[in-house]
């Protein structure tokens, strides 16, 4: 369970005032916006509230002030170009691979792919290190046989997506679980959060070709159960399996724990409040179960 942490309140205003700098503002403007962020920060930022709520409410008065609904479009378009390339790149070894080796070589794709992060404040990684690191990922925490256990017996997995570029590495996992016969729900947000891919995104990209896709109906950073549609939660904790993909996922699962159902987080524990929580280093990839 991820608790407040006071690192993460400067990390929020880092990254915003990074968006603010993106944006064709100017200077009276940047710092109306940052004004209204820093003060509903130091309103309701106490020692109990889940940190995924401050970076949404903060997203969402920059998106709302500053009149772009969507500050990384571009940014999101590069980067599903660019891992398109790498997945095209990828394809012939990739389907060289037989049985469960192929699904586990995929879930480790897909786990280094949460390294395509704009979230977090000091943290870069070019796109193009994928052919090379995917030899040699610290796969720190490694849950992948108990993880291949439950894939195995689950008739139907929710796939929770979360950035852009990451997607496309998500999308050859989800299109191997429905060649295994799963039904796959992916659940991804309506709206933007941040370089995390959108409904519409995904639907461009063909991810309901091979699985079943559905929208949160919020632009929240995870499935805020108070947010998400009836219809979507619903799909989610009927699935045996479900699969959340990035650290705002488990920052808030972990925490609300109301799925009661196996879930699997796949990430990089890209800052130091995430990675002393799951007591591995910085930049360490993670493959984590929780069973209720």
């Amino acid at each position: 369970m991820v608790k407040m942490n006071v690192k993460c309140i400067p990390c929020i205003i880092a990254v915003r005032v990074r968006e603010l700098n993106m944006l064709p503002l100017d200077d009276r403007k940047i710092f109306y916006i940052l004004n209204h962020i820093i003060k509903y920060l130091a309103h309701y930022t106490t020692p109990e509230i889940n940190m995924t709520r401050l970076a949404t409410q903060a997203f969402r008065i920059l998106k709302k002030l500053s009149g772009f609904s969507d500050p990384y479009v571009k940014e999101k378009s590069l980067a599903n170009k660019t891992a398109l390339i790498i997945a095209e790149e990828m394809n012939n070894y990739i389907n060289s691979l037989k049985g469960y080796e192929k699904t586990i070589f995929l879930l480790k794709l897909a786990t280094l792919g949460n390294a395509l992060d704009f979230g977090i404040a000091g943290y870069h990684y070019n796109i193009k290190q994928i052919t090379s690191e995917i030899s040699t990922m610290n796969i720190a925490l490694n849950n992948i046989p108990k993880l291949m256990e439950l894939i195995i017996k689950s008739r139907k997995i929710a796939y929770l997506l979360d950035n852009a570029g990451e997607a496309i590495f998500d999308k050859l996992l989800i299109e191997e679980l429905a060649s295994l016969g799963k039904d796959v729900v992916v659940i991804v947000k309506s709206g933007s959060f941040q370089n995390d891919i959108t409904f519409k995104e995904a639907r461009e990209l063909g991810f309901h070709e091979k699985a079943r896709l559905l929208e949160t109906k919020s632009d929240a950073s995870s499935i805020f159960i108070d947010e998400i549609s009836r219809e979507t939660l619903d799909e989610i904790l009927s699935a045996d399996l479900i699969i959340a993909k990035g650290m705002a996922h488990y920052e808030y699962l972990s925490t609300e724990k109301f799925l009661k159902k196996p879930v699997a987080y796949l990430l990089k524990a890209k800052c130091e409040v995430i990675a002393n929580d799951l007591n591995v280093p910085i930049g360490s990839y993670v493959i984590k179960i929780e069973v209720p």
